[in-house]
């Protein structure tokens, strides 16, 4: 049975008409094509690029807090659905109520901790599945996720025999495939897709990635993302690059991977995705065009191999030139070129401001004059070892390892398969460090504070006046 063929027209970047070639199904999650051919459109957006109307779901508003976060969908002939949240955005809770006013539904999350309408506990999530209130005890319900994430089985135990409650096939962007899903979990189990909450009430069938909601029926979120300035090159409104085979929504973060498994669901490879900006501090003149292409040349031949167990990985890093600060966004990855006073003893070409973190200085001089022909790859090197604190990576003695310390001409470009294996198992920690234009900096020593901000180094540097790296760094 042929389910969608649709088209799209746009208005600039936001969806105006969705078309379906195919006549109406009765497959419950198939996308529904009201026909409506509005002189306006079928979708309708605020001014901050929010989605605020859709004909084809029959939603006649949608009012959104500070955060750009629903907080009360109007849909014509079904009701409402509402959403509380803390400042964070955070969901506290969500209401479904028809169209007299009568409550229908209410799940109150705290954490990890749902509750249902008596507040009573309903189910505690897990990175593993569920676990449920059962009497005085509790049981347990387990996933098995495909490369992706994607919750394809959930089993319970029973009598130390797996009994399969629910499996789920998706269709590339995520939406299930009818046939070959089935659910029998009780409350039901909507954490599938992604590990993201479906919101299936009232047919909206929205899943809720925290920052925003997105439609597998179209394959779109319907606000913009909020660093959408990192990725010009794509639509705010994209789902994983459009590319949902080998990607996840990476919910803003720098640094994301993709993998793949065999067909014995074995893991066999790893890419690392990276991106980010790089800026010129010292007022040398820097080719930064030229800068930034030896550095990624470096980071990615050097963070390429085979992990310790045997996996392959990869790593595209996808940075930018920025001009001035303002280019630079707070959840930025960014690499400074700055012009250095050392200690004597120790005579550090670049600093990272913490393992995990967001910021790393290189001195520029490296990339420029007689030193960039004496040193050689000491500008790049120095830059793609100071990426590797990004990595959680710490540094070595092995003088074939990046990491160890040192002059390039003297010092080696490789990073091992255990280095390699460090990096994925620590994926949760690569995004952790502080907001690049708050307080991150270079080392200011004697002073008050233990770090200078960008904007202050950018004073001093204009006048040559340079805080000096202590030790350790």
């Amino acid at each position: 049975m042929e389910l969608d063929s649709l088209s799209y027209d746009y208005t600039g970047n936001q969806l105006d008409v969705v078309n379906d070639l195919v006549e109406a199904t009765d497959i419950s999650n198939d996308f529904e094509d009201n026909d409506s051919f509005l002189s306006q459109g079928e979708y309708g957006y605020d001014n901050n690029g929010n989605m605020f109307w859709d004909e084809n779901k029959s939603i006649d508003n949608i009012s959104y807090n500070h955060l750009n976060l629903p907080e009360i969908i109007d849909i014509i002939g079904k009701g409402r659905i509402s959403y509380l949240y803390d400042v964070a955005g955070n969901k506290l809770r969500m209401e479904v109520f028809d169209e007299s006013n009568n409550l229908l539904k209410k799940l109150s999350y705290i954490g990890s901790f749902v509750y249902d309408m008596q507040n009573e506990l309903d189910y505690i999530i897990s990175d593993e599945g569920r676990i449920l209130p059962d009497g005085n005890n509790f049981k347990y319900e387990y996933n098995l996720k495909d490369h992706l994430g994607n919750t394809r089985l959930v089993f319970e135990e029973n009598n130390s025999v797996p009994v399969i409650l629910q499996n789920a096939a998706y269709y590339p962007f995520g939406m299930e495939i009818e046939g070959l899903s089935s659910n029998n979990t009780d409350p039901e189990n909507r954490f599938m897709y992604n590990g993201k909450e479906l919101q299936d009430d009232l047919d909206l069938n929205w899943h809720d990635y925290g920052a925003r909601f997105y439609d597998a029926q179209l394959g779109r979120f319907h606000t913009q993302d909020a660093y959408a300035e990192k990725y010009v090159f794509m639509s705010p409104y994209q789902y994983a690059a459009n590319n949902p085979i080998n990607l996840i929504d990476v919910n803003g973060d720098s640094i994301w991977f993709s993998t793949q498994y065999n067909d014995k669901n074995e893991l066999v490879g790893i890419t690392m995705n990276v991106t980010g900006k790089i800026i010129d501090m010292s007022g040398n003149g820097v080719d930064m065009n030229h800068a930034l292409g030896e550095i990624k040349n470096m980071v990615e031949s050097s963070y390429k191999g085979s992990t310790s167990d045997g996996v392959s990985f990869k790593t595209n890093f996808n940075f930018s030139v920025a001009k001035t600060l303002d280019d630079v966004k707070d959840n930025d990855h960014l690499i400074v070129l700055s012009e250095f006073n050392y200690y004597v003893e120790d005579d550090f070409p670049g600093v990272t401001n913490e393992m995990g973190g967001m910021v790393s200085f290189v001195d520029a001089d490296y990339f420029t004059g007689p030193y960039d022909k004496y040193f050689g790859e000491e500008g790049e090197r120095t830059s793609a070892h100071e990426v590797g604190h990004w990595f959680a990576l710490h540094h070595q003695t092995d003088p074939n390892n990046l990491m160890t310390q040192g002059k390039a001409r003297n010092r080696g470009n490789k990073i091992n398969g255990e280095q390699l294996k460090t990096i994925h198992d620590n994926r949760g920690l690569l995004n952790s460090g502080g907001a690049v234009n708050k307080s991150t900096g270079l080392p200011n020593e004697g002073a008050a504070k233990p770090y200078m901000t960008l904007r202050q180094i950018w004073k001093r540097q204009k006048k040559r006046s340079i805080p000096i790296i202590p030790k350790g760094y």
